[in-house]
């Protein structure tokens, strides 16, 4: 990957990344310190609601967002609005006590639910619990925008 990224630098080329967070920061710390913008999702996070929607715990992930952010390079943070998982106004008051402090986020996208993931749980023979569950209504995402309120980042959904 790290060469892929000289070569594109060498041709005047940006390169970005979208990530979890969950690695191991020392490993992939040279090649983050040469884009010019990284994309990291955080879905939840209290440590134990985030193993059990995700499998992994996230003291790592918050670790590493702080890492990130102490290399001065643009953030984008994503947090995908899941029903019953990841939308509830508590955990996203969390996220962005997170994020308040970040020097270097661009901003915060709330992403809106998306049904289309059916077809992984089908793949991998699981039950889909988010199956009967929609997008969020405008109403909703207007109230979760007015409950995050007032902030200094901005907040952009879609």
């Amino acid at each position: 990957a790290e060469a892929i990224i000289d070569r594109c630098l060498s041709e005047g080329i940006a390169c970005a990344i979208e990530t979890n967070l969950a690695y191991d920061f020392v490993t992939v710390e040279s090649i983050l310190r040469k884009l010019s913008l990284i994309i990291f999702d955080l879905k939840i996070a209290d440590c134990t609601e985030h193993k059990r929607w995700t499998g992994i715990e996230n003291h790592r992930i918050l670790q590493n967002v702080k890492r990130l952010d102490s290399l001065g390079i643009a953030l984008i943070c994503r947090t995908p609005l899941i029903p019953g998982a990841t939308c509830s106004v508590e955990n996203l008051k969390a996220i962005q006590k997170v994020l308040e402090n970040l020097k270097n986020l661009n901003y915060w996208e709330l992403l809106n639910f998306n049904p289309l993931g059916n077809s992984k749980y089908e793949a991998l023979q699981l039950s889909n619990p988010f199956l009967n569950e929609k997008p969020l209504s405008e109403t909703c995402l207007e109230k979760i925008r007015s409950e995050l309120a007032p902030t200094q980042m901005e907040i952009r959904i879609s």
